[in-house]
C-alpha cells in the first residue's frame, strides 16, 4: 500500500500485480455459475490436450472380439459395434469439438477486428457503408440462414442422386 504526500492512501500508485487479482476475484465472486462454466471448459481443454495420455485405447482400433461390450473394467463406457472403445472415442471427440468451437471464433475475431479498424479509422462514407452492411447482416435471423443452407444442401444432394444411381 502506498501513501501520497498528505498521508492518504493512493490507489493510482498501487502495484499492477494486485489489480488483476482483485478484478478476477470480483468476477468470480459475482458470477459463480460463470466460474463453474470456465472451470468446465478448462478441464475439457486439458482432457482434449492430453487425450493420447488419458485415453486407454486408440479410438480407431477395432477390437472385433470385444464388440458391443457394456461398461466393464476394461472398457469404461463399453464398445461399439466395431469393438472401438467408447471412452477413448469420447476423449478424442473433445478435440474435434474444441476445434470446431475455437477456429470459427478466431476467424470471426480476426475479420471483425480488421473490418472494425477499417471502419473506425476511415470514417465518413466508408464507415457508413460498413455499418449499413453490418446492420443488414444482423437483421437476418440465424434460423433463416440455417434453413437456406440446408435447403440448398438437400437440393444439391438430390441432384447428385439423380445423376448417379447409387443413392441411399
Amino acid at each position: 500500500m502506498t501513501f501520497d504526500a498528505a498521508g492518504a492512501q493512493s490507489d493510482w500508485i498501487r502495484p499492477r500485480g494486485t489489480q488483476w487479482r482483485l478484478k478476477a476475484w470480483r468476477v468470480v465472486k459475482g458470477s459463480p455459475l460463470g466460474t463453474a462454466a470456465l472451470g468446465f471448459i478448462v478441464i475439457l481443454a486439458l482432457i482434449a490436450l492430453f487425450a493420447p495420455v488419458i485415453a486407454p485405447f486408440d479410438p480407431l482400433v477395432f477390437h472385433r472380439v470385444d464388440r458391443l461390450q457394456g461398461p466393464n473394467g476394461t472398457y469404461v463406457l463399453g464398445t461399439d459395434q466395431s469393438g472401438r472403445d467408447q471412452f477413448s472415442r469420447l476423449i478424442y471427440g473433445a478435440r474435434v469439438s474444441l476445434y470446431v468451437g475455437i477456429v470459427p471464433v478466431a476467424i470471426s475475431l480476426t475479420f471483425g477486428t480488421a473490418i472494425g479498424a477499417v471502419s473506425g479509422l476511415a470514417g465518413g462514407v466508408i464507415d457508413a457503408v460498413i455499418q449499413r452492411l453490418s446492420d443488414a447482416l444482423m437483421a437476418i435471423p440465424a434460423l433463416v440462414v440455417a434453413l437456406t443452407v440446408v435447403t440448398f444442401a438437400e437440393a444439391d444432394d438430390q441432384q447428385c442422386c439423380a445423376r448417379n444411381s447409387h443413392c441411399d
